[in-house]
Order: structure tokens, then C-alpha cells, then sequence
């Protein structure tokens, strides 16, 4: 039976789980090791995986960046300035295009921790903070710069524990878009 990878970093972690997601040819028996998982046996059937959920990954380092570009759907960035997240979105599209893929295939789906202030924060706030309209010019930027979805996770914020707060925020969010 074929080795997919044998390794204890995230890294080859996430390729190979990207490689075995998108199975061609005849049925595969193949085994997988690394530090959190392992599999003895598993068996790909390709007519049985027409249609796979989308694969949307966090990266930051020209590595992963290549990775993501190579192997991903989409990228998943967080806590990046409007400015420097548009430039590495071209640089993932160029990659993309690179390694023989349609950079237009690829999405950008940007997770929002927001921070909701009673007053405007000044210039050196961090994206999605600030008060309701700060918030609000902040997801116009991610419209401009092409992202596909803005997905909101209050969970950080003060009181983002409590379901009602959380759903309060939620709302809030909601009537932003």
C-alpha cells in the first residue's frame, strides 16, 4: 500500500489532505501518518467522490501561499490589513496561474473577529474594529479588493461567550452587508 506522507508538521499534514481529496483514476488504497492522525487503510473511490465541500486554507508564508495556491479552493485570511491582504491575494492568483490552475477559481473568504466600539477608533485601528460604520467602510474595502464572503466570528469579542451577545453581533453584522 502506498505512503501518502509520513510527517509530524502541519504542513505536509494539510497537502496530503488536500491531495487525497481530490481522488482521479482507479480506486486507491493508501495509509496515513502524522502526529495527530493515523490511517492504516483507506480506499479512495473516484466515482464515489465526484463532489467534495471546497477547501479554503489560512496561509501566510510564501510556502503555505504556494501550497494554498496549488492544492485549495480558496484562501482564508485573518487579522490582515485591507492593504497587504489584496497584495497577497494577487500574489496566490499568480501562483495559481503558475501551477497550471484558473486563478479566478480561487476565493477569497475573509474571517472577521469584530470588535464593536461606542465611539470611532482611530486610523491604527485593526480591520473590522471600531464603531458600526467603521465596520461597515471595512467590509466595503473587502468588496473592493474581490473577496466572496466575510465570515464573522464575534466569538472573541467582550461577552461574544454568551449566546445572546453573540446573536446580538451576529445582527449587527447582518444589517452591515
Amino acid at each position: 500500500m502506498p505512503q501518502v506522507g509520513t510527517s509530524s508538521s502541519a504542513a505536509r499534514w494539510q497537502m496530503n489532505s488536500c491531495k487525497c481529496s481530490r481522488p482521479s483514476g482507479p480506486p486507491t488504497r493508501l495509509s496515513f501518518t502524522a502526529s495527530s492522525t493515523k490511517c492504516q487503510s483507506l480506499t479512495l473511490v473516484p466515482s464515489l467522490c465526484r463532489s467534495r465541500p471546497p477547501i479554503y486554507m489560512g496561509a501566510f508564508v510564501p510556502r503555505a501561499l504556494k501550497r494554498l495556491a496549488k492544492y485549495a479552493d480558496g484562501w482564508n485570511p485573518v487579522a490582515i490589513p485591507l492593504d497587504g491582504m489584496a497584495q497577497m491575494f494577487d500574489s496566490i492568483k499568480q501562483l495559481a496561474k503558475e501551477a497550471g490552475r484558473d486563478p479566478s477559481r480561487i476565493e477569497l473568504v475573509i474571517r472577521a473577529h469584530p470588535e464593536i466600539a461606542d465611539k470611532p477608533l482611530g486610523k491604527e485601528r485593526s480591520l473590522f474594529s471600531g464603531s458600526l460604520d467603521q465596520i461597515k467602510e471595512d467590509i466595503a474595502g473587502c468588496r473592493n479588493i474581490g473577496a466572496h464572503e466575510i465570515h464573522f466570528d464575534p466569538t472573541f469579542m467582550k461577552g461574544g461567550q454568551a449566546l445572546d451577545r453573540w446573536l446580538a453581533v451576529m445582527e449587527q453584522m447582518r444589517k452591515l452587508i
